[in-house]
């Protein structure tokens, strides 16, 4: 009986202390095993975390020099360079910072120099980058509303009311949302597409009316537009043209650091991702 009772006690689990060394030799065999791999991983890991560091430190010295050399052109523009060496000046900083926080303003600084030569096709070409409505940033309504402004003038309406029609979509707020829809309005009035100017006009008399009743001024020149629309409807008169407000790109002014478009709604900070147009 005695045996058999210290058979059955030398068959039962080992201690917990036992276990635990046993584990602990079992861990030393595997990494004396997979030593090498062990050591590469280490060292893998190593320089990914300086890689890491060294991109971020390029990157952070990168906008440094952006927001700088961006400053040293607005200066050369104010101390009276002439507009084609500033253009060039522009052009070689949106190759060389484009992909900065600083990258769009000078973009946007570009393509007011090319509006006012004009050179509509060029601006939008600079602008497109910069109008990236998902961002929902200042500098991206800005965009927007350029290259809204230079199709029209190129006579494109419907290309400029498909990007007003972006910029109403995207809106942050309601207010800037119905400013794009009356440009939309204004401009397919002018172009001839009353039933749309009239639908537009009255959505944006009917909603304003009951949802702001700060924008009284607004109300009242919509109000003005619509009747104006109506009458033309009736009597196939053509719509006198209302103020166009000058595009963001094309009222910044000249060689100020940090300058902002009139139609802004707020100071921009330089890559700021603040709300508005």
């Amino acid at each position: 009986m005695a045996r058999q009772i210290a058979k059955e006690s030398r068959s039962g689990p080992p201690p917990p202390e036992d276990r635990v060394t046993e584990t602990m030799v079992t861990a030393a065999v595997w990494a004396e095993r997979h030593r090498r791999t062990l050591v590469l991983a280490v060292v893998a890991a190593v320089a990914l975390g300086l890689a890491g560091w060294a991109w971020l430190d390029y990157r952070g010295k990168l906008v440094e020099r952006a927001a700088t050399r961006l400053d040293e052109i607005r200066l050369e523009a104010a101390s009276g360079a002439p507009p084609s060496e500033v253009k060039a000046a522009l052009a070689t900083y949106v190759e060389q910072f484009g992909d900065t926080s600083f990258g769009n303003e000078g973009r946007m600084y570009l393509a007011r120099l090319q509006m006012e030569e004009r050179d509509y096709a060029a601006a939008i070409r600079t602008l497109e980058p910069a109008a990236e409505l998902r961002e929902k940033t200042p500098v991206a309504f800005r965009a927007a509303e350029s290259i809204a402004a230079a199709e029209e003038m190129r006579g494109n309406p419907e290309e400029a009311i498909r990007w007003l029609q972006r910029l109403a979509d995207a809106a942050l707020f309601a207010d800037q949302a119905r400013r794009a829809e009356a440009e939309i309005a204004r401009i397919a009035a002018q172009a001839g597409d009353l039933e749309r100017a009239r639908a537009t006009y009255a959505r944006l008399v009917a909603e304003t009316a009951a949802e702001d009743q700060a924008a009284g001024a607004e109300l009242a020149e919509w109000r003005v537009r619509l009747g104006e629309v109506e009458a033309a409807l009736r009597t196939d008169a053509e719509i006198p043209a209302p103020p166009v407000a000058a595009p963001a790109a094309a009222t910044q002014t000249e060689g100020a650091p940090g300058s902002e478009a009139p139609g802004a709604d707020a100071p921009v900070e330089e890559g700021s991702e603040a709300n508005g147009a």
